[in-house]
């Protein structure tokens, strides 16, 4: 909403659309993207959550230099026409140097027919979703065994038992570990409910608390 916003818009001739504050739906495609990224950065912060920004150039390049289901190409290439250079990977070696005026041919030739194919691919997966929609037949549970090890649903928690802790450090719930473990099943009372050993005590759990190890 800013000028300078404004002015980025106007030289770069983009179509800003506002969307209606303190409504996460207005903006739904942005809002799952921060999510998967708080789900991604939540696998590797301390239990302080004070070191998420050390992770988040790691993450986010992670993601974009992986393969899309919905359009077939990692987000770097369908951005920049080309696939990203990874630490682990060595140099590409440029037999030959193109001037500016080949490469922006080149460049506009690749990006012109990408986003043509990922376009019509991505209607093609819409209209297989609107037909799919309903599957044809529900997933099969699997009853644990005794012996067997799970993961367990993590309840997320916002404060710290320790009054310093809590004054010192915010949780943020949306951050932390959806699962903890894994432990081991040590009696089936039934095929939902199951004994398990959690750090050295026995405790009920239930199946749909429950994740295969």
């Amino acid at each position: 909403m800013n000028a300078q916003m404004t002015a980025w818009c106007k030289i770069l001739q983009v179509k800003k659309i506002h969307t209606t504050p303190a409504n996460p739906r207005s903006d739904g495609l942005a809002e799952n993207q921060v999510k998967t990224t708080k789900d991604m950065i939540s696998s590797f912060i301390n239990d302080y959550q004070n070191d998420w920004d050390k992770y988040l150039s790691v993450v986010q390049f992670d993601y974009n230099t992986t393969v899309n289901a919905a359009t077939g190409y990692t987000p770097y290439f369908l951005m920049f026409g080309r696939q990203a250079n990874r630490p682990d990977q060595p140099e590409p070696i440029l037999s030959n140097k193109k001037d500016m005026h080949e490469y922006i041919q080149s460049f506009n030739n690749v990006m012109t027919n990408l986003w043509d194919e990922t376009s019509h691919q991505i209607l093609r997966n819409s209209k297989t979703m609107l037909n799919k929609q309903h599957p044809q037949s529900h997933l099969e549970y699997k009853e644990y065994r005794v012996g067997e090890y799970f993961f367990a649903r993590r309840v997320p928690r916002r404060l710290y038992k320790n009054p310093f802790n809590e004054r010192v450090y915010k949780l943020n719930a949306k951050l932390q570990n959806r699962w903890t473990g894994p432990f081991r099943i040590t009696k089936v009372v039934s095929p939902v409910v199951y004994e398990a050993d959690i750090h050295n005590c026995k405790k009920m759990v239930h199946a749909v608390n429950m994740r295969p190890y």
